[in-house]
C-alpha cells in the first residue's frame, strides 16, 4: 500500500512533503472550479470570502476608515521568532543600560596631587628664600660664614644711623658688639635677640649699655653653644627691618643683622 505519491512505508520512514499545487489541484475538481461550483457541493462559502452586489467594489458607500493610532499588542502578545508585530514595525534590538561612570576616586586622586604640588611649591619657594651658607665652628663659640668679602668698623653715631633706618644700609658688611638678652623657645634656635652697638663697651656692675635693641639671624650649628647673657663680637651683614608683636600688645621695630661669623667674649650672670 502506498500514500498516493508512489512511496510505500518502507521506502521513506518520514511523511512525504507537502504540495500545495496538488491539494489546490484537489480543492478546485478536474475543471479547475472551487469546490462551492462545483456539481453537488452543498456548504457555503468560506464566511470570510467577501461578498458585494454586483457591480460593486470594497469599500463600499458610507465606509469610514478607522480614525486614530493603529491598535497595541493584544493583552499577553509576545512576538515570536521572524513574527511582525501586526501594529507596527518591530521593535529594535534592547539597548544595553547606560552606567554613569563613577570618577570619585579619580577626582580624589587628583585633588590630593594637587594639593602635593601646591606643598611643594610652597616649601620651595620659603627654602629659595631663606639665607643660607656652609658654616663652621669650633667648641669656643666661634663660628664663620663667608659673605662678605670684608667687614668694617663703625663708630656710635653710624651705628645709630643704620639702626634708625637699616633698610637704607641694607646689605652693609659691618663689625658690631652686644649681650644676648633673649635666646629661647620663643626665638627659635636660629635667631636670638641682643642689645647691640658699633664700640664695644665694658660691662658694670654685671650689665653692658648699648644702645639698640636688634635681631641677630644666624643658623643652629653656628649659634647652637650661645645662650642669654653672653657677650660677642659679630661680623654681619645689615638686613633690613622686623617688626613683631610685644608682650604689652603694641608692636616693636627692630634691626636685622645677618650673622656671619660670631665670637663670645664673655657672659654676665643675672
Amino acid at each position: 500500500m502506498t500514500n498516493g505519491q508512489g512511496y510505500g512505508p518502507l521506502d521513506e520512514p518520514w511523511p512525504p512533503r507537502y504540495d500545495p499545487r496538488d491539494h489546490g489541484q484537489q480543492l478546485r475538481g478536474p475543471q479547475g472550479q472551487p469546490p462551492w461550483e462545483q456539481a453537488g457541493y452543498s456548504h457555503q462559502p468560506y464566511p470570510r470570502q467577501p461578498q458585494y452586489p454586483q457591480g460593486q467594489s470594497w469599500p463600499q458607500q458610507g465606509y469610514q476608515p478607522p480614525q486614530g493610532p493603529p491598535p497595541g499588542p493584544p493583552p499577553g502578545w509576545q512576538p515570536g521568532y521572524g513574527q511582525q508585530p501586526p501594529w507596527g514595525p518591530p521593535p529594535g534590538p534592547p539597548q544595553p543600560p547606560q552606567h554613569r561612570k563613577k570618577h570619585t576616586a579619580r577626582n580624589v586622586y587628583i585633588g590630593i596631587g594637587a594639593l602635593v604640588v601646591i606643598i611643594i611649591a610652597i616649601s620651595v619657594a620659603a627654602a629659595s628664600g631663606s639665607r643660607t651658607g656652609n658654616t663652621t665652628g669650633s667648641g669656643t663659640g666661634t663660628a664663620a660664614v663667608a659673605s662678605c668679602k670684608a667687614y668694617h668698623a663703625i663708630t656710635s653715631r653710624e651705628w645709630l644711623e643704620i639702626a634708625k633706618n637699616p633698610d637704607a644700609s641694607k646689605g652693609e658688611c659691618i663689625i658690631v658688639y652686644g649681650e644676648i638678652s633673649q635666646f629661647d623657645s620663643a626665638t627659635g634656635d636660629n635667631a636670638f635677640r641682643a642689645t647691640a652697638g658699633g664700640v664695644k663697651i665694658a660691662p658694670e656692675y654685671g650689665f653692658a649699655d648699648y644702645p639698640t635693641n636688634a635681631l641677630f639671624d644666624g643658623s643652629p650649628a653656628m649659634l647652637g653653644s650661645f645662650v642669654e647673657g653672653d657677650l660677642f663680637t659679630a661680623r654681619v651683614t645689615v638686613d633690613g627691618h622686623l617688626t613683631y608683636d610685644n608682650t604689652v600688645g603694641g608692636q616693636t621695630t627692630v634691626p636685622v643683622m645677618q650673622v656671619d661669623s660670631i665670637t663670645r667674649t664673655g657672659h654676665l650672670s643675672s
